[in-house]
């Protein structure tokens, strides 16, 4: 996928190693407000560890198993927005975003969403795109319904939010019901 524009200055860019910096500056000033979301912030120590986990999005990048993108916001990285763990059989992939506690509410993670789904749906030729959350995590439970985005179903204390056991929403978007 090319670096596109969007509306306000947002760009998505697919991540590499020049984006290093710039990604453990983000995790690192944001990592108690993302760490209650996603697992491996809370393992992220040091700029060593975002490269390792940009060699992994890479590796998966060339197995054509995932796509990830940085969200940057003018010249600030503000976030990823990733396709993963892609089934070809099923043609289904996972979609995975977060974005710093500061720059939520403005619209930019529903931008770069809606750029990448088509993505996907094209030129990856998925015919379902899921997403599983914390249901603690309302914001991007309304987002991802505002998109139409439906439950599929709940799995009870699944997800380990905030330090405490709860449970995970799986949501899950068809090809025919992007609008």
């Amino acid at each position: 996928m090319q670096i596109t524009e969007m509306q306000n200055g947002i760009s998505l860019e697919p991540l590499d190693t020049g984006h290093t910096a710039a990604l453990w500056h983000c995790i690192s000033e944001h990592k108690l407000y993302l760490q209650q979301w996603i697992d491996w912030v809370g393992h992220c120590r040091s700029e060593a560890d975002v490269a390792a986990y940009i060699q992994q999005t890479q590796d998966e990048a060339y197995r054509q198993e995932g796509l990830t993108m940085v969200v940057r916001s003018g010249s600030a990285t503000v976030g990823i927005v990733s396709l993963q763990h892609w089934n070809r059989d099923l043609n289904i992939a996972e979609l995975g975003f977060w974005i710093v506690a500061s720059e939520q509410g403005k619209g930019l993670m529903q931008q770069a969403i809606r750029q990448l789904l088509p993505f996907g749906f094209k030129d990856m030729r998925l015919q379902k795109v899921e997403v599983a959350c914390a249901a603690t995590n309302t914001r991007a439970l309304r987002l991802l319904q505002y998109m139409g985005f439906s439950v599929e179903g709940v799995l009870r204390r699944a997800i380990l939010s905030k330090g405490l056991l709860t449970d995970k929403i799986v949501m899950g978007l068809l090809k025919e019901e992007y609008r």
